[in-house]
């Protein structure tokens, strides 16, 4: 009986924070052909300027995306467009961790991504894909709610991924970096994974270290060192297979501030918050888990304020390819001119810790910062012939 009140009061404290700009939509609602009785998307307007991106997030195995409101609510608070999609995960890619079919985890995310009928421990058909589902939200969520501009992220049933980040936890981590391996998406954001590595080959698996769409610089992980259900040796060897640590190693983040030396390979060993005591796998993300300070806050909000913001991956490739712009008078108070011979179609800023912080009004290529505090900040801005620049401004 103490559980199970301990479990309403913990539902209940999350429902509390529940945005206005929240809502669940039944699969059922998209196409009739799904069943009733099943859980349902959980959608966020952006509850800031928005940054005309999308954030989709898949869940563990077993989970509900109502235990996964506060990384959702995260990238509402940042400027994302938000859906986290509900989709069959009764069953775990582990099964495979021990089996002798070399494809066996290749299989798993492919049946469960498109409905390929290939795998032999999942029947996912098209329609329960996490890739129609998406799609069927997606439409969905376009004709129901035209002044929210959902139709940006797909057209003609074809989904935009270059303004998508995908994120996911356990298992979900790794559907978020198989769809990243097959579709040039905005980034990756994996918690608690990917756990794809096979104990029979020693080795992770081959989708892993497969060819990508989705450079590597875009791949970012949050681990727990004492994962208890997944092995954090195996999950390096993984991040070692998506190319992520030739440029950046491990970081612990329990004592170091963001940016955590730009690291894209993050870990803790911080344990979930009572009563739910060594549960450090669903540390990284859960809401009945992840640990809070002493405010009711997330003690990793820094964290994921980093991942889903970090300078190096905001829809660019290299800095090295964006043009440098100058910009004057720099220093300066509030207003800054831009030195271009073009219109400026679309711009971003983002302070010296990598921090998003929306969209700026610019006329006659003059901007204005007057009402940002005294710092030091990044605009980048597309020309009308397509190409990005950037400046450093110096606020005084």
């Amino acid at each position: 009986m103490k559980t199970l009140l301990t479990s309403l009061l913990i539902v209940l404290s999350i429902n509390e924070s529940f945005s206005q700009n929240s809502f669940y939509v039944q699969p059922v609602l998209t196409d009739p052909s799904y069943t009733a009785a099943q859980d349902s998307h959980l959608v966020i307007r952006p509850n800031t300027t928005p940054l005309n991106k999308l954030f989709v997030f898949f869940g563990g195995t077993g989970s509900k995306t109502m235990f996964l409101q506060r990384i959702s609510n995260k990238a509402s608070d940042l400027g994302y467009h938000v859906i986290n999609l509900a989709y069959p995960n009764s069953v775990p890619a582990l099964f495979c961790s021990n089996s002798s079919d070399l494809m066996c985890f290749d299989n798993f995310r492919e049946e469960l991504f498109y409905g390929t009928p290939v795998s032999s421990i999942v029947s996912i058909d098209s329609l329960n894909s996490l890739n129609t589902r998406l799609k069927n939200l997606l439409n969905y969520l376009s004709v129901t709610y035209p002044s929210d501009n959902w139709n940006q992220y797909i057209s003609q049933d074809s989904i935009h991924w270059n303004k998508i980040a995908v994120g996911g936890h356990s298992q979900g981590a790794g559907h978020a970096a198989y769809c990243a391996k097959k579709n040039n998406v905005d980034r990756v954001l994996m918690f608690s994974g990917a756990n794809d590595f096979s104990d029979y080959y020693n080795s992770p698996a081959n989708w892993i270290t497969g060819s990508s769409l989705t450079d590597a610089s875009r791949f970012y992980a949050f681990l727990n060192l004492f994962d208890e259900a997944a092995g954090f040796a195996d999950q390096y060897q993984n991040l070692i297979g998506f190319g992520m640590t030739q440029t950046t190693d491990t970081i612990r983040v329990d004592n170091v501030s963001s940016p955590y030396n730009n690291s894209q390979c993050l870990y803790t060993t911080s344990n979930a918050q009572p009563p739910q005591t060594n549960k450090f796998h669903g540390s990284t993300v859960v809401d009945p888990r992840t640990p809070l300070d002493s405010n009711g806050n997330p003690i990793f909000d820094p964290v994921w304020d980093y991942m889903l913001t970090s300078a190096t991956v905001l829809g660019l490739n290299e800095t090295s390819q964006v043009n440098q712009t100058a910009a004057y008078p720099n220093p300066t108070n509030g207003l800054v001119r831009l030195k271009v011979d073009t219109q400026i179609e679309d711009n971003f800023i983002i302070d010296i810790n990598g921090r998003h912080l929306g969209s700026l009004k610019i006329i006659d290529n003059e901007l204005d910062i007057s009402h940002l505090p005294n710092a030091t900040y990044f605009v980048y801005f597309k020309l009308q012939n397509g190409e990005w620049s950037y400046c450093k401004i110096m606020k005084e």
